[in-house]
């Protein structure tokens, strides 16, 4: 009839809750040398001080072990005597993961004998924690615990 509107289609935003940056904790209640466990949006994570020295000196990835898939978070944080970097280990097996979730140490693998360091060896794609791309602001931890294709493309917090 005449007297109704039509009113105009509006397409609704879809929110997804994954694609959103989330505060994971303080950062005062990281230890140096110890990993924490926590869950946020049903995820079990592990939480770390890589100590690179630059904003993103905190890591965060799935506690979870590629290896076993024993939690990360029952580790230590580790120094690589071979790269002066630090590393969070599993304490299953004792592999060692980068701040960005790259293997870079495997115990009980022989030293390569060309000199070259044992993380330049490891096949880089076909074991790695899954790692979250983190920040810290405000004197908090945050994860953004969706898919990106690159960390360009991450909304700011």
């Amino acid at each position: 009839s005449e007297t109704e509107q039509k009113k105009p289609q509006q397409q609704e935003e879809y929110f997804d809750w994954n694609q959103q940056w989330y505060p994971i904790l303080p950062v005062s209640y990281l230890d140096d040398d110890k990993p924490v466990s926590i869950t946020v949006m049903d995820k079990d994570l592990v939480v770390w001080r890589n100590k690179s020295g630059d904003s993103h000196d905190v890591s965060v990835f799935l506690d979870c072990c590629p290896h076993r898939m024993a939690p990360l978070s029952t580790g230590k944080v580790v120094k690589d005597e071979e790269t002066g970097s630090y590393n969070i280990a599993c304490r299953y097996h004792g592999f060692e993961f980068d701040a960005k979730g790259q293997i870079s140490k495997i115990p009980m693998m022989k030293p390569p004998a060309d000199g070259t360091t044992q993380s330049s060896k490891l096949s880089k794609k076909i074991m790695c924690a899954r790692a979250y791309p983190t920040r810290t602001y405000g004197g908090l931890v945050y994860a953004y615990l969706g898919e990106f294709e690159t960390e360009e493309d991450l909304p700011d917090i």
